[in-house]
């Protein structure tokens, strides 16, 4: 029983070493945001990107960037992103409490904007912000 045991682990190492490990590779795109409207120089740009419509969803972002506003436009570039759908979501604190604030209306005091740049009326949802990297990509967002 014991040799058999050992011919058969063998035979297991042996194959696996002539076939050679199998190593899985992923296609991988840079992403470079040009982000325009800042009201004033002033501020942090506060940057949230998700990786799907769960983590958008639960509110889990992949990627946060925090960049110092010192003009009323720039450009962030992300490297060897994993192929997929991402969202982009982005306000500019103002007043630096890292969190966007609102009227009694409800609606951001502080500039905002989102992938796609849609002018929503209401808090967004994964269809209106989502986009494929699917190759090296430039994106324009406007803060409203």
């Amino acid at each position: 029983m014991k040799k058999y045991s050992f011919i058969k682990l063998l035979v297991i190492i042996l194959f696996t070493v002539l076939t050679g490990f199998k190593t899985q590779t992923y296609e991988q795109f840079n992403l470079k945001m040009n982000f325009t409207g800042m009201k004033k120089s002033d501020g942090n740009l506060l940057i949230a990107i998700y990786d799907s419509k769960k983590s958008f969803e639960k509110k889990k972002v992949t990627i946060s960037i925090h960049k110092k506003v010192d003009n009323d436009n720039f450009s962030i570039e992300i490297f060897n992103l994993p192929k997929g759908e991402y969202a982009i979501m982005c306000f500019q604190d103002l007043n630096n409490n890292h969190q966007l604030d609102f009227n009694e209306y409800f609606m951001p005091t502080e500039p905002w904007g989102i992938s796609n740049n849609k002018d929503l009326m209401r808090a967004p949802e994964w269809e209106d912000v989502k986009f494929e990297l699917n190759k090296n990509l430039n994106i324009n967002i406007n803060l409203f």
